[in-house]
């Protein structure tokens, strides 16, 4: 099925920062609905009330989320796109590609 471009994007990080960045350069590419998780947790209780069009996590947060989802069939889990703000011009650029592909 078809991801719908209506529906918001999940940001899981720990840091503020990259979570501002994240938000800064998704609002760019004209999205407008973005909810945040500080922790995996967070994002999994996010994930069971709401669905996502994608979730952007970094590397320790993305391997929790597959292995949650691998334990709770109920749990929807959207693309996940790796989350690594080296640059914003590099991150938007990334994301930008990864979006089009939903």
């Amino acid at each position: 099925m078809a991801a719908d471009a209506a529906e918001p994007i999940l940001v899981v990080d720990h840091a503020d920062l990259t979570v501002r960045i994240a938000r800064g350069v998704l609002a760019q590419l004209g999205v407008a609905q973005v909810d945040e998780a500080s922790s995996c947790g967070a994002a999994l209780h996010k994930l069971k009330a709401r669905r996502y069009r994608a979730i952007l996590a970094d590397g320790g947060a993305q391997a929790e989320l597959v292995r949650a989802a691998a334990c709770d069939p109920a749990l929807r889990l959207a693309p996940i796109i790796p989350l690594q703000a080296r640059s914003v011009e590099r991150l938007k650029a990334r994301l930008s590609r990864e979006l089009e592909a939903l």
